[in-house]
């Protein structure tokens, strides 16, 4: 879909803004309130103003990196890099475990929040630019939103929406790629972060308030802890606990539904983001491509891959956009195509055993020049192996093998030759007009049998 510029969504009040800084503090305390450490699931990342810090579940510092300007919103990456906002820089940076700078966008105007897509893009929160942007690797906006009046927030939706907390109104919407608002929540003001949950709910945190809601999609209050000072930031997590940086206690915490404390770190320093790296085991999906002969010279259009997951496992909690074949190629995703936004379409029960599958489509031309060119492959037995999360995050992988068929090799001798042609014309004839032609031995799909 085209991305157009989108502008005249609610300009009012002008912003008032003072940071106070305190003494800077370099120094992580931990406090665990719960018995087994092992109930927190992964590593924990923490925005923490003059640094970004790694901790595992007993508040270790596993990794870090200091000397950072007002980093106030922080992401793992995929690749491992990870990247930071630097509010008080005007910049957005992806750092590689070592710390080097391998991207940045600069010269933002009071930059908060930035989110990498699965596209390779950067979605990025300008406070004071009054604007949400999508910026491609080269750091050109490729679309935006303007005319916000402070955005805060905002993150991309499965839906390909996106979703945007503003500061003053504390109004938090969600727009279409044309600027359409299709839902919009306003309870209370000063929201700083807004997640979507797999629900349909929103979970945001009210500032000012000191507190943390969760809202159904009518906005009536489902959820609620109260008795924090300033939460930054909130992410629910897999088993239902909630994270919450708050920020005024330089601390960052974890509970469960009931409010009880779970986990946390004191003696921080303005924690303004906080990420859980959860850890889940793999889910081992049966997967299976097609066609299971790939004809390096097909004109056909796409490669199929239908994946069925265990028992226990719904297959329309697949999230297509982290999908990768080998770790490199990405699925079609474009909405024009019913089998992207038709679940009738891309749920399906391939193999008739009752179980059914996710189904996804790769651009046949791009698999093939993968297999000949980045592999070297041009003839025999290639493993193509789909990888991708849940909507909760949960990881899954299948291997299919499919081979690869060097063209116009009938006999399969790795040598094309007359024999190979008389084969294919004494089987199918020689063009479609010949009533013993058959599609599946016209390896070019030219609709004719020749040398």
């Amino acid at each position: 879909m085209e991305r157009k510029a989108v502008s005249g969504i609610m300009l009012s009040l002008l912003l008032t803004s003072i940071l106070i800084l305190a003494p800077i503090i370099q120094t992580a305390k931990t406090v665990s309130a719960i018995a087994d450490p092992a109930v927190v699931r992964g590593n924990t990342l923490i925005a923490d103003w003059f640094r970004v810090i790694e901790l595992d579940s007993v508040g270790n510092i596993v990794w870090q990196i200091t000397g950072l300007n007002g980093a106030s919103d922080v992401e793992r990456l995929s690749n491992g890099n990870t990247l930071i906002v630097e509010a008080d820089a005007d910049r957005v940076i992806e750092v590689d475990p070592a710390g080097n700078i391998v991207w940045q966008k600069t010269e933002l105007q009071g930059v908060n929040d930035a989110e990498r897509l699965s596209n390779g893009n950067t979605l990025i929160s300008e406070f004071f630019g009054m604007r949400v942007i999508e910026v491609n690797i080269a750091g050109d906006v490729v679309w935006q939103i303007t005319e916000l009046l402070t955005p805060e927030d905002a993150e991309y939706l499965p839906n390909g929406n996106v979703l945007i907390s503003l500061w003053n109104s504390g109004l938090v919407f969600e727009v279409d790629l044309t600027g359409n608002i299709v839902w919009s929540c306003e309870t209370g003001s000063h929201t700083s972060d807004a997640e979507r949950q797999l629900n349909g709910n929103t979970l945001m945190t009210k500032s000012v308030e000191n507190r943390v809601i969760e809202v159904d999609y009518e906005g009536n209050i489902v959820w609620e802890l109260s008795g924090l000072d300033f939460p930054s930031d909130v992410e629910r997590l897999s088993d239902g606990n909630t994270l919450i940086a708050d920020l005024e206690n330089n601390r960052v915490i974890e509970v469960n539904d009931a409010g009880d404390l779970i986990w946390e770190v004191t003696g921080l320093y303005h924690p303004g983001d906080v990420e859980r790296i959860e850890l889940f085991p793999v889910i081992p999906a049966t997967t299976d491509i097609e066609p299971d002969t790939l004809n390096l010279k097909s004109k056909g259009k796409w490669t199929t891959a239908y994946i069925q997951l265990p028992v226990g496992y719904n297959p329309e909690d697949i999230d297509a956009a982290t999908i990768l074949l080998n770790e490199t190629i990405q699925p079609v995703l474009d909405p024009k195509y019913g089998f992207v936004t038709n679940s009738s379409e891309y749920i399906v029960d391939n193999d008739g055993d009752g179980i059914l599958e996710r189904m996804v489509k790769f651009n046949r031309t791009e698999v093939a020049s993968w297999i000949c060119n980045d592999l070297g492959i041009q003839y025999g037995d290639v493993a193509l192996t789909i990888t991708g999360e849940l909507f909760d995050g949960t990881p899954f992988e299948g291997t299919d093998v499919i081979k690869v068929l060097f063209p116009g090799d009938v006999d399969d001798d790795r040598d094309v030759d007359g024999y190979d042609l008389s084969l294919f014309t004494d089987a199918y004839g020689t063009n479609i007009e010949d009533v013993e032609y058959d599609l599946a031995a016209d390896l070019n799909e030219d609709q004719s049998m020749h040398a």
